[in-house]
């Protein structure tokens, strides 16, 4: 008997420690702090696509690359890959601006939805007017709304 009073004030116990842990009032202090890099310029970084037209982009489950966009160190070209091709051209930076040339693509056929996904992502790349930093990702302005997401896959500098 003075054991399983002993077991049950011992679980209360236990119990009673659970609670308390997850009453706790949240702390002040983060772990690590996560440090943004602020973007002035879109060169030295590769940026892959996360959001299109308000939509998430899921990594595709056959293999095929997620679209993404590279600008090179001289700020006038971009290259890429659409979704199944690879793109490329002159792009214009001046602070929030941001233009694209006409883009020369490969021709290669592509399931359904990566093609439709192409699509939209080329035609938000050549309606382009301007750009902003969100956190780390930054925002493709088209039609003066936000068209694309990108976030940074790789910062080169």
């Amino acid at each position: 008997m003075k054991v399983r009073i002993l077991i049950l004030a011992l679980f209360a116990v236990l119990l009673a420690g659970c609670v308390q842990t997850s009453q706790r009032a949240p702390s002040t202090r983060s772990p690590k702090a996560v440090k943004v890099r602020k973007f002035t310029e879109l060169t030295g970084t590769r940026w892959t696509l996360s959001v299109l037209d308000g939509q998430a982009i899921v990594p595709s489950s056959t293999g095929w690359a997620t679209p993404g966009i590279d600008f090179a160190d001289d700020g006038q070209s971009a290259s890429g890959f659409s979704g199944v091709n690879r793109f490329g051209g002159r792009y214009i930076q001046d602070g929030a601006a941001l233009t694209f040339g006409p883009l020369a693509m490969t021709r290669r056929a592509g399931p359904p939805d990566l093609m439709e996904t192409e699509r939209r992502f080329t035609r938000v790349l050549s309606g382009a007017t301007g750009w902003r930093q969100r956190g780390a990702d930054i925002e493709l302005i088209a039609a003066k709304q936000v068209g694309a997401v990108l976030t940074p896959l790789a910062v080169k500098k």
